[in-house]
């Protein structure tokens, strides 16, 4: 089993990039912003290239080099003891490339290898996922391909994170046109969240036009109060609808009383087509069906019980318009 500082030893230099571009090689493993094609590897600076559409603007291009992570890591609410011991894996080198309307990526996973190409629609696009665990970030979006939802996660440091913090919020603000700019956004609502929450949102989560509308906040949920035997069965979760999003942030399960990031996830109101609250044995389920082009995507959370109230007016919020 590779040991990370071994792995991460193995990716010193940023391959998409063209030899002699960076001039300290030690920043070879942070995301960059990057002028041209003229700076990336010739291989994947040509078969970009192709891809662009006559009279199409690029906005943005990022390099994002290789990052060393647990493989097949289990989900937030699913995570295991074991977890500790999976093998590490590096992925691939990636280069993301934003113009007006479209979202391309190239992926590479060894030196001289035929990038793959993927384009996306921003209008195809049915939610987004951004995380922050110390070092360790990634974006992610689930988008509707061939009448099925498919997903591209790019992990990076997160050092580089201000170029792919521009990038989503410039796709999010264009999953849906027509939006009218809100003059009270109504911040006061966060108010009552923890100071964490209460500034990530603020500052650095929603829009600069988004307007809250109503908030439900779980703090983490634990299996017995006995300090030696409990298990953490769920993290703290701020869930805040507004005029644009359903806005799901949540600290990682690290089953300490402690937490160093957050992951959200941002579901545009305009996918979500069916919602629902279910009273379950142990808790109160929120699920909602997200939909676009006969591409589904169903996101499912727990909370605990007593919060049936605050969750169906919320729910009822988001159908009322």
């Amino acid at each position: 089993m590779l040991h990370p500082k071994d792995i991460l030893a193995q990716s010193e230099t940023n391959s998409v990039l063209r030899a002699g571009v960076l001039d300290r090689p030690l920043l070879g493993r942070f995301a960059r912003a990057v002028n041209s094609f003229d700076e990336l590897n010739p291989t994947i600076g040509a078969a970009l290239a192709e891809r662009i559409e006559p009279g199409e603007a690029i906005r943005q291009i990022i390099a994002a080099p290789k990052q060393a992570v647990l493989e097949a890591r289990h989900a937030r609410d699913e995570r295991r003891w074991y977890d500790v011991f999976l093998s590490w894996r590096l992925t691939p080198d990636w280069v993301v490339v934003l113009t007006g309307e479209r979202v391309l990526t190239a992926a590479m996973d060894r030196p001289g290898a035929a990038p793959v190409i993927t384009a996306t629609r921003i209008e195809d696009i049915l939610s987004f996922e951004f995380g922050r665990i110390l070092l360790r970030a990634w974006v992610e979006w689930t988008f509707s391909h061939e009448g099925r939802a498919d997903c591209t996660r790019i992990y990076f440091n997160s050092v580089g994170e201000r170029w792919f913090k521009e990038a989503l919020e410039y796709m999010r603000q264009n999953v849906v046109t027509g939006h009218t700019p809100q003059r009270d956004r109504h911040l006061a609502y966060l108010s009552d969240l923890p100071f964490k929450f209460m500034s990530l949102i603020t500052y650095s989560l929603l829009l600069p036009d988004e307007q809250v509308q109503a908030v439900v906040y779980q703090p983490a949920l634990w299996t017995t109060q006995m300090r030696l035997l409990r298990r953490q069965r769920s993290a703290s979760r701020a869930l805040v609808l507004t005029d644009r999003h359903l806005l799901i942030a949540e600290e990682e399960l690290t089953g300490r009383a402690d937490s160093w990031g957050l992951i959200t996830r941002f579901l545009p109101r305009s996918r979500i087509q069916h919602v629902t609250v279910e009273q379950e044995q142990t808790s109160t389920g929120l699920q909602l069906i997200l939909e676009h082009q006969g591409a589904t995507q169903t996101v499912r959370l727990a909370f605990e019980p007593g919060t049936e109230a605050a969750l169906t007016k919320m729910v009822a919020r988001l159908q009322s318009e």
